[in-house]
């Protein structure tokens, strides 16, 4: 059960930096524009 917990976490850390990853990218770009 913990094991499955952590690995939940995991993901949900993961998603949750590609998400915002992908707002640094769009803010990047407005800046530039």
């Amino acid at each position: 059960p913990l094991r499955r917990k952590s690995s939940k976490l995991i993901n949900f850390t993961k998603d949750h930096d590609q998400n915002f990853i992908n707002l640094c990218i769009m803010y990047d770009g407005h800046e530039e524009m």
